[in-house]
């Protein structure tokens, strides 16, 4: 049973309130273990939960911007208004706010990397998710991850070495980002979940606002999702990139552990990031298609869709289908 947070209406405590001794305890006695693993959202906490690289850096800016109405404390890093629960707990409180702390603004905000079943043990939470296509995914994450171990991209690792890793190495990457997508996927109606996709969110920016607005349950006008669109372009979030540093802040602390010494980071807004489709164009062609096996071994097995754009078209479908019958819906009263 996980240690909660204050106050914990879910079942895994039987609506019980922890004492705060108990889990400031259990962080000192295991500083390196997730706060993920101890976590116990409010009902109106909304967790933001996305496989690495696949749009949780927007996501969680415009999560804070809609609640805030495009309000922002001037230098003030990302992770210290929407805090990583995968942090382990020493770095946890190093870099964010105590774990019980209001925000700025409601509802509270957070970030994760965990998938479907981790996140599901944080309580009867919101949950937003967003997917991305898995070879653009390897592509950023071939420029993001390297610099973390201390290896510049390109010099010290080709990006064919490192998609053979990140298909076949020991994490095993992709076959976990397909597990997880599917676990999403079957709950993508759920009405405490948020079913995104990278695309839409960047793409049809404006209409992604409205959606995460309302799931929120913040008001959003003409004027507010503007505003939010504008401060999340990636020309806003490139010349105000210090504020999406917390790889800046955890590598040291890397590099230390593993002996190597510091290269240059990429960043979470990297110059000519963001862009879908580049997977294709630069990813070895051998490894496109070994994607694509992967993917028809696990994903097209559970869910019958071939492809990510059969995933994506589907999705989209979806989403006209409901759009038309909000439309014809009455008015309440009538």
């Amino acid at each position: 049973m996980p240690f909660c947070i204050g106050r914990c209406p879910a079942a895994c405590c039987s609506g019980k309130s922890q004492a705060p001794a108990a889990a400031e305890e259990e962080g000192s006695r295991n500083g390196n273990a997730a706060l993920l693993a101890a976590f116990c959202a409010q009902p109106d906490d909304v967790v933001v939960a996305t496989p690495p690289k696949s749009g949780s850096t927007i996501l969680l800016e415009i999560c804070h911007l809609v609640r805030t109405k495009g309000t922002r404390v001037a230098g003030r890093s990302q992770i210290t208004d929407t805090p990583w629960i995968d942090l382990p707990v020493r770095l946890y409180r190093e870099h964010c706010p105590p774990w019980r702390a209001p925000h700025d603004a409601e509802p509270r905000v957070f970030k994760t990397h965990g998938g479907w079943g981790k996140v599901r043990r944080c309580g009867p939470c919101r949950k937003i998710t967003c997917w991305r296509d898995p070879v653009d995914v390897m592509l950023s994450s071939f420029h993001f991850m390297l610099p973390l171990s201390g290896l510049t991209p390109g010099d010290d690792v080709s990006l064919s070495t490192f998609c053979r890793v990140f298909i076949h190495g020991h994490g095993r990457y992709l076959r976990s980002y397909c597990a997880d997508l599917i676990e999403w996927w079957e709950h993508r109606h759920d009405p405490d979940v948020l079913f995104l996709l990278f695309d839409e969110v960047v793409q049809h920016k404006p209409a992604a606002i409205r959606r995460v607005a309302a799931f929120m349950g913040c008001e959003a006008d003409v004027a507010l999702v503007a505003l939010v669109a504008k401060m999340t372009s990636h020309a806003a979030m490139r010349a105000d990139r210090g504020r999406f540093n917390d790889d800046a802040l955890l590598a040291p602390s890397l590099w230390r552990r593993r002996g190597v010494v510091p290269v240059a980071l990429a960043g979470k807004v990297r110059a000519d990031g963001g862009i879908s489709g580049q997977g294709a164009e630069q990813v070895p062609a051998w490894a496109v298609k070994e994607v694509q096996r992967v993917w028809t071994a696990t994903v097209a097995k559970a869910t019958g869709l071939t492809t990510f754009a059969a995933l994506s078209e589907l999705r989209s479908a979806e989403l006209r289908r409901a759009r038309s019958r909000s439309a014809e819906r009455p008015p309440r009263g009538v």
